[in-house]
């Protein structure tokens, strides 16, 4: 893991330029916080989170970081469902030091998902079963017409829709279960917040909008039994979400309607915004050189419960945006802003973007600036530069040695 080292030493909490690339757990550790299975803490390992891990970056390292703040934000981060550790790890660190000297304390969860490997192998095996054998004998020819179609009906069938929904079943566990790690660390979120004035903010990724789903619903239902609806029967922290921004997000409108709506409809999101490629995009986009559109394509069609031919609604597509008469008017109440991209917004306002694929939008710089622009309420200013770091594990230089290797497997 790479880090831009800050001047002070030990957690390395201070706003100061960065100064050197350097390694250091000491310096991580308070802005991670590390999930398994079932959403519970996952102690162990480098980065592991224990309950008193947990209780120390809440009590001791966040207010240590924000006690000069002016303003004290503090973000919650979820990354999307393709990354591995490594990456997600190298992904904060590549945010820690501008978000500290932009008064932003980064947290991130990392839940472990690393579908990317998962879901290669199914668009693999699923190109071997192309051969006429079998069942798949009579459809050979339609196959070569319309590869996709064909591969959203094996990738469904050779346990895509199985180890999607394992994947959602882990993401919804950590906020909306008593003993799932992102849920403890809202009670002590919900005490610090009784101690500082923070301001708190909500960032996700693809399927990291599942992830944060509980989370944003329990922050901002009032402070009691939550009467009806998604998480009946909890009680919520009645927190004020200054700022929500989704990129590409993975999460069906159903979910969204149920979790984060209430919220915006109730005032207790602040400012939401929703960043997606536009569908062009999203069509031009593949998956390991095998499927040919996005990652959401292949979800909303192949993995989720309305799959095959249109498929199922997720927010991230503007194709589904369009037919909502619900979400149109939200995006045009002046309620929330939606952000397509590719765009030629300036670099630094809150409406800029350059990504061009479903996993660009997490190291997209002119993405980043946007974002921060949003949570700081100012441009980012000019000097503001995100260094990003692709190790060998780092999701896009695995996705390239997974192209060449499906290359080889569909010829």
């Amino acid at each position: 893991v790479l880090l831009r080292q800050c001047e002070s030493a030990a957690i390395a909490h201070s706003a100061a330029a960065a100064r050197s690339v350097a390694y250091s757990y000491a310096d991580l550790r308070p802005h991670v916080v590390s999930l398994g299975n079932d959403g519970a803490l996952r102690p162990g390992g480098d980065y592991g989170t224990t309950a008193a891990e947990l209780r120390e970056i809440f009590e001791v390292d966040m207010p240590r970081a924000m006690a000069g703040w002016p303003e004290k934000h503090v973000l919650l981060y979820a990354h999307g469902g393709l990354v591995d550790e490594r990456s997600a790890i190298q992904r904060l660190a590549d945010y820690r030091s501008v978000m500290l000297e932009a008064h932003v304390y980064p947290l991130g969860f990392v839940w472990h998902s690393d579908y990317w490997s998962t879901l290669t192998n199914i668009l693999q095996d699923a190109m071997r079963r192309r051969r006429p054998e079998g069942a798949l004998g009579a459809a050979s020819d339609f196959l070569l017409d319309r590869l996709d179609d064909t591969l959203e009906i094996l990738a469904c069938t050779l346990t895509g829709k199985a180890s999607w929904d394992e994947l959602k079943e882990n993401a919804l566990a950590a906020g909306s279960t008593p003993q799932g790690g992102a849920r403890m660390a809202l009670d002590l979120l919900a005490t610090l917040a009784t101690q500082m004035d923070i301001k708190l903010h909500v960032v996700s990724h693809s399927a990291g909008a599942i992830f944060q789903a509980p989370l944003v619903r329990l922050l901002t239902a009032p402070r009691k039994t939550i009467a009806s609806g998604y998480l009946k029967g909890e009680t919520g922290y009645g927190l004020q979400v200054e700022t929500c921004t989704l990129w590409a997000p993975a999460v069906t409108t159903e979910l969204f309607k149920q979790a984060y709506l209430p919220a915006l409809t109730a005032g207790g999101i602040g400012r939401f915004a929703l960043f997606a490629l536009s569908d062009k995009a999203e069509q031009d986009d593949n998956c390991a050189r095998i499927y040919n559109k996005s990652l959401l394509y292949l979800v909303s069609r192949a993995f989720e419960d309305s799959a095959f031919g249109e498929g199922t609604p997720l927010l991230g597509m503007e194709k589904w945006l369009a037919r909502d008469p619900e979400l149109s008017q939200l995006f045009t109440s002046g309620k929330a802003d939606l952000v397509f991209s590719p765009n030629s917004n300036p670099e630094g306002s809150p409406t800029a973007s350059r990504s061009t694929r479903h996993n660009d939008f997490d190291d997209d710089g002119a993405t980043l600036k946007a974002t921060l622009a949003r949570i700081t309420g100012a441009p980012a200013p000019a000097a503001t530069e995100f260094q990003f770091h692709h190790s060998s594990s780092s999701l896009r230089a695995r996705r390239e040695a997974i192209d060449r290797s499906a290359r080889d497997v569909a010829t």
